[in-house]
């Protein structure tokens, strides 16, 4: 068993997280998620976050590898809830880019934000585009008299 220890920002490096940022991590400790699946278990001191390579290394196993890819890939059940939130986002956010696009501020700083909020647009559309490709794909459900027939 390997018992090398990374702190958060160790820890998302090797995950390849936002560029070694914990926030993906630090977001995943308060919802138990990560990319859809359970999220790495983590040790907490006093004010330290820590995590054991074999964790973080038994969650890269929960993934899905895609097509005999050596990329791994996540496919997760997009919620009814996700989805709301995601469509409450997006409206959120086309209102903010309105504004933003009335002023114009040349301070680097400004751009990274804008550019943010752009990224986060573009994730609550994935999420709303995969809820319709689940739904598309459910099985269709026959109608109750059709089910009561087969009963008899």
């Amino acid at each position: 068993m390997n018992n090398e220890i990374f702190d958060a920002k160790q820890a998302s490096k090797y995950l390849k997280i936002n560029e070694g940022l914990s926030d993906a991590l630090r977001m995943s400790r308060s919802t138990g998620k990560l990319w859809g699946l359970d999220a790495p278990k983590f040790l907490k001191g006093a004010a330290k976050v820590l995590y054991r390579k074999s964790d973080l290394d038994a969650f890269i196993s929960k993934m899905q590898v895609i097509g005999g890819n050596t990329e791994a890939e996540v496919i997760s059940q997009v919620t009814d809830q996700q989805v709301h939130r995601a469509k409450h986002s997006i409206h959120n956010i086309t209102q903010s880019l309105i504004l933003l696009d009335l002023i114009d501020i040349p301070d680097p700083k400004f751009n990274e934000a804008v550019m943010c909020i752009k990224r986060t647009e573009l994730a609550c559309t994935q999420i709303i585009e995969q809820s319709k490709v689940q739904e598309k794909n459910k099985p269709e459900r026959l109608p109750l008299t059709a089910s009561a027939a087969f009963i008899k």
